[in-house]
């Protein structure tokens, strides 16, 4: 059986049969109440407002109220570029921002992660910082936030496809594969030859550096799913009893279908994205903001819980391909609040 080259119109097809819907507004009643807010009852008798996609900018709310929130949109505008642990759904920061800061004014968000909040403040004409401590995010939400010229990323690519169809395992000489930790255990040898052709196609585009970026992060998103390691599990783990199916040519298909897809967001997000401005900063933390008093109206951030996602474990595969880390995560993991592990320096000086 003969996997190459891989058939672009076929993969094609496929993403136009799951292209992104129109978005409907919220329809209101002859009561001008809502009609996607509703008050229900939970299985242990407690009363639950629910509220069914965009949740009215003016929602009554009352002191220890509680809420149920569906979200429909997570995949809208760039939110659904690249998948993330954990992360805030639009409604919620949506009508934050909206309901407790105006246009222009600043929103501060501390645990930025993928960008969230600070997407919806583009969209809605707010000014925003976001704070991370961890690369990757930084530069997932860099991607994410970044509008593109639509002729060149259209143009780029229809070369990009192309190029695709043109791989052969011969193509790549083994030593021309990036070194890691435990790299034969996560992949397989022609995944490996894939990733590598793909790494080296785009790291050669002669294109700006935001597009780029944007390649780089298609090419991201698709890096746990041609691994052996379990797409299901937060951590990256493998789990022999899965049986994962991994095959050749399946890191070139799904690289092109996210690709397709990718666009069609960042294509939306571009359309729509206002002239506010965002700082990602890259020398604060959440304890330590070096900004002065008085600089934000507000503050929107969804901050870790005691079981916090171990963020560096979660994308360990995807920073060594996109060269953010190229050998031990203990130190990166050191600044994460979802770390498993504490020195007895830092319990001796922060835990009394």
């Amino acid at each position: 059986m003969s996997y190459y080259p891989v058939n672009i119109e076929e993969i094609q097809l496929k993403v136009a049969k799951k292209r992104i819907k129109k978005y409907t507004p919220p329809t209101y009643s002859i009561f001008d109440e809502p009609s996607n807010v509703k008050e229900i009852q939970n299985s242990f008798g407690e009363k639950l407002v629910r509220v069914d996609g965009t949740i009215p900018v003016d929602l009554p709310i009352e002191n220890g109220q509680r809420f149920l929130f569906i979200s429909y949109d997570q995949s809208r505008f760039s939110h659904g570029i690249h998948k993330y642990p954990a992360k805030f759904f639009p409604e919620l920061p949506r009508w934050l921002i909206q309901r407790y800061s105006k246009p222009n004014e600043w929103v501060l968000e501390p645990f930025m992660g993928s960008a969230t909040t600070n997407i919806e403040c583009l969209l809605h004409n707010r000014n925003s910082v976001g704070i991370d401590i961890d690369p990757f995010a930084r530069f997932l939400a860099k991607v994410k936030t970044t509008p593109l010229n639509l002729d060149e990323l259209n143009q780029t690519n229809q070369f990009i496809l192309e190029q695709i169809t043109f791989f052969q395992p011969i193509l790549i000489k083994n030593e021309q594969i990036p070194q890691f930790p435990y790299r034969d255990n996560w992949f397989r040898v022609e995944i490996l030859k894939e990733l590598t052709y793909i790494k080296h196609l785009i790291e050669n585009l002669s294109v700006n550096e935001h597009l780029k970026d944007f390649y780089k992060i298609c090419f991201s998103s698709i890096i746990r799913n041609v691994s052996n390691a379990d797409d299901n599990c937060t951590r990256t783990v493998i789990r022999k009893k899965l049986n994962k199916q991994v095959y050749p040519s399946l890191a070139l298909t799904k690289f092109a279908e996210n690709l397709l897809i990718f666009s069609q967001r960042i294509t939306e997000f571009s359309e729509n994205v206002t002239n506010s401005f965002l700082e990602i900063s890259h020398d604060s933390d959440a304890r330590n903001i070096k900004y002065s008093n008085n600089t934000f109206d507000l503050a929107v951030t969804s901050p870790p819980y005691g079981n916090a996602v171990d963020y560096p474990r979660t994308h360990q595969l995807e920073m060594y391909w996109l060269d953010i880390v190229n050998g031990s995560l203990t130190e990166l993991k050191k600044q994460h609040i979802g770390t498993e592990s504490v020195s007895a320096t830092f319990y001796k000086n922060y835990i009394r």
